[in-house]
């Protein structure tokens, strides 16, 4: 299906990680979705990640193109769950990586990877009002399944899951 391989971060990727998502912040403010805030990514941000998840790079042809982050639960957003599936967050593509099916593929990669790991589902979040982002969730096959909103930031925030 792909060209990309998914592999655990490590502190060298730290500067590109930030900048991907730095990009991904931009582009995310581009269509007024303010969820991961205005600031750029520092290193030091995306080390305080790695500690809280499972942070990785895809690469294509051994070029960092995307990051994305996995948790085994989200009771913040989720609540208690099952151990039933990964949480996926900060998707994020290169901008020059726009177009070219790299989330998808991470996405397809991640879910192996939850797979091997004894869990059927993936989830994620993401802001409700962003409907183009909504729509490119479905199309990877997630199925909205609920909405809630976070009183702190007060967003609205759309919840899907895949089964895999």
């Amino acid at each position: 299906m792909n060209n990309l391989s998914l592999s655990v971060a490590q502190k060298a990727d730290l500067k590109i990680i930030a900048t991907i998502l730095t990009e991904a912040t931009n582009y995310k403010l581009d269509r007024n979705d303010m969820i991961w805030g205005k600031e750029s990514w520092t290193k030091t941000e995306v080390l305080d990640m790695m500690r809280q998840s499972t942070v990785f790079v895809a690469k294509r042809n051994e070029e960092i193109v995307g990051t994305v982050s996995l948790k085994w639960e989200d009771k913040r957003i989720w609540g208690e769950q099952p151990p039933t599936a990964g949480y996926v967050h900060r998707l994020a593509v290169k901008d020059s990586f726009h177009g070219k099916n790299v989330g998808k593929q991470i996405i397809h990669e991640l879910a192996k990877y939850v797979l091997e790991n004894g869990r059927s589902i993936l989830r994620l979040d993401c802001e409700a009002n962003n409907f183009s982002l909504c729509k490119y969730y479905e199309k990877l096959g997630f199925n909205k399944v609920g909405t809630i909103q976070i009183k702190t930031n007060n967003y609205n925030v759309a919840l899907y899951e895949r089964l895999i």
